[in-house]
């Protein structure tokens, strides 16, 4: 029953980014909004001055994705996310059983654009997210709480983008904070004007009972700019060690929207 829903939620997804690819075919090419991520890793952008970028979508395990990023005078991101990105396994060791949930975070991202210092310098970002809400796995009664540190370099060439950075990652686990780097790359290829290609890699938490760990992820998938101002994302996310079949795919709505209309 649990899968049937949660096959349910990612057809009506994917229904409705039927209808906006539709849609699209009426609205004119422009320039996709900046996005503040890739898939898993930050980016350097900044959402422009008055606006906000939200996004929505749900994993095929029943997961659910949610966000709202708001830009402050061109000069720093804020943002309240709820996402599955940080894995629960029990047990931890051997042939690992992952548990879907959700963690709800708040993040800061000061960053400096493109060419502000000199000619060639790339789009440059520092950030902090902690958690402030998450339910507790099956078996523990401890909620789990996760922070970070990151910074990344952004830049753009002939329609492909380059993310580069390094993140340090904590738990209330006992787990040091180790710095690990991260990787993004986004491609749009010219044929395709509405079509980006985008693939990360990233280290994040996976938390159980006896400790916690740093996991591999690696995710692959498409952004098709269905409007103007929003864009449909399909993709698939891996973690390390696990088999092709452990592997979560998941949809997404994200959509850029000026405050001052």
């Amino acid at each position: 029953m649990a899968a049937a829903r949660a096959v349910a939620r990612v057809v009506a997804v994917a229904a409705l980014a039927a209808a906006l690819a539709r849609t699209a075919r009426a609205e004119p090419v422009a320039p996709p909004p900046p996005s503040p991520r890739v898939l898993h890793v930050p980016t350097a952008w900044l959402i422009p001055r008055d606006h906000v970028h939200t996004s929505a979508g749900v994993t095929h395990r029943g997961a659910i994705h949610a966000s709202v990023v708001a830009g402050l005078a061109g000069l720093a991101d804020v943002d309240v996310t709820l996402s599955d990105d940080v894995g629960f396994c029990d047990p931890c060791a051997g042939p690992r059983t992952i548990t879907p949930t959700w963690l709800g975070s708040a993040g800061f991202k000061l960053a400096a654009p493109a060419g502000a210092w000199f000619r060639a310098q790339p789009a440059l970002a520092v950030g902090m997210r902690r958690s402030f809400a998450a339910r507790a796995p099956a078996g523990s009664t401890a909620a789990p709480e996760v922070a970070t540190l990151f910074a990344v370099a952004s830049a753009r060439a002939h329609g492909v983008a380059v993310h580069l950075g390094a993140s340090a990652w904590a738990t209330a686990r006992g787990a040091r904070p180790p710095v690990r780097p991260f990787a993004g790359l986004e491609w749009r290829p010219p044929q395709y004007p509405r079509t980006t290609l985008l693939g990360d890699l990233s280290w994040l938490p996976e938390l159980g009972a006896d400790g916690a760990a740093l996991r591999l992820i690696a995710g692959w998938g498409i952004r098709y700019q269905a409007l103007s101002w929003g864009a449909v994302e399909l993709a698939v996310r891996h973690r390390e060690d696990d088999a092709l079949a452990g592997s979560t795919v998941f949809v997404r709505v994200a959509g850029s929207f000026d405050l001052r209309r």
